[in-house]
């Protein structure tokens, strides 16, 4: 039994094609979102009546958003959002000035006296995209993929290790049940059609949200392109 669990650059179908299978097609939700964070010292004595703040962008025009969350240390944890391609600047007056830019003041007053500890880094590789293993033709058996290398969200909505763990679960419950038959029969289309409906309400959270947004690309169940 070989389970891929190699995230979003998993070589699976191109595998399967080198062994005469046919590799899964692929349907992709692209919002153009991305983001940028950066570790800051808390202020000392900041009191602004709250813990953790949160600026959400809002579809159809209101792009912009962002999240200040404490953690050890006395630091913050700050991260910057913007969807349909109005990406957060990773320089260090680009993302002050993004941050003035948001719906509310308190952001920007919030971070803007507090010690930066390290630099913002940023990240746009966020499209939704799902390998169809559940509708495959022909299985290779003995071979199950799971997490990122089927199921891709968009990191703004922090779902990832949530759905690899229904997946992880829904892999222990499919083999609980295989190792009564005694082989590995039918295992592979079993536990592809379980992990599509343990993730189905996270992969239609994260693509209804998204299709808000004017500028979001979709396809549907297409070939992959290689």
């Amino acid at each position: 039994l070989v389970v891929d669990a190699s995230g979003r650059t998993s070589q699976a179908p191109e595998w399967l094609s080198s062994l005469g299978f046919a590799p899964p097609r692929q349907s992709t939700v692209n919002a153009f979102a991305g983001y940028a964070s950066r570790i800051y010292r808390r202020p000392p004595g900041f009191d602004a009546g709250w813990k953790t703040l949160y600026v959400r962008p809002t579809p159809p025009e209101g792009s912009r958003g962002g999240l200040i969350i404490p953690i050890e240390g006395d630091r913050w944890h700050v991260t910057l959002v913007g969807m349909a391609g109005d990406y957060p600047p990773i320089d260090e007056a680009g993302f002050l000035e993004f941050a003035r830019s948001l719906p509310t003041p308190q952001f920007y007053e919030a971070i803007k006296g507090a010690e930066p500890l390290t630099k913002p880094n940023g990240y746009r590789s966020t499209q939704n995209r799902v390998n169809h293993y559940d509708k495959l033709p022909r299985y290779l058996e003995g071979f199950l993929v799971s997490g990122d290398a089927v199921y891709i969200l968009n990191t703004v909505y922090a779902q990832g290790i949530t759905a690899a763990l229904m997946g992880s679960q829904a892999q222990a419950d499919c083999l609980e049940k295989q190792r009564n038959q005694g082989n590995l029969i039918g295992l592979a289309a079993e536990f592809q059609a379980q992990l599509r409906q343990a993730v189905a309400s996270a992969w239609h959270m994260a693509t209804r949200e998204d299709r808000r947004w004017p500028a979001t690309e979709v396809t549907l169940d297409v070939a992959p392109v290689r």
